[in-house]
């Protein structure tokens, strides 16, 4: 089975699949109404090429990965040189 990875900046028609997939396998307080969880779908419009996905070859979702950007100075402190 050939899978391919790809993200909702390149196919955001899996949106609605992705958010299924993660919300059915997310404890139930995790979708109740609260600041984190009006912020977590914001994060599919905010960061649509974070939000992976990785589809077979019929295009069906096996699964799916939320991330966010993180600034990084590429120091192991994280902190730019000086």
């Amino acid at each position: 089975m050939a899978l391919i990875l790809t993200d909702l900046s390149r196919d955001s028609w899996l949106l609605p699949e992705v958010d299924a997939l993660i919300g059915a396998n997310m404890p139930a307080f995790m979708s109740w109404e609260s600041p984190g969880n009006w912020r977590w779908h914001g994060m599919y419009e905010r960061y649509p090429a974070h939000q992976f996905c990785l589809v077979d070859g019929d295009g069906t979702l096996v699964a799916a990965a939320n991330g966010l950007p993180v600034r990084w100075a590429g120091t192991a402190s994280g902190r730019a040189p000086q």
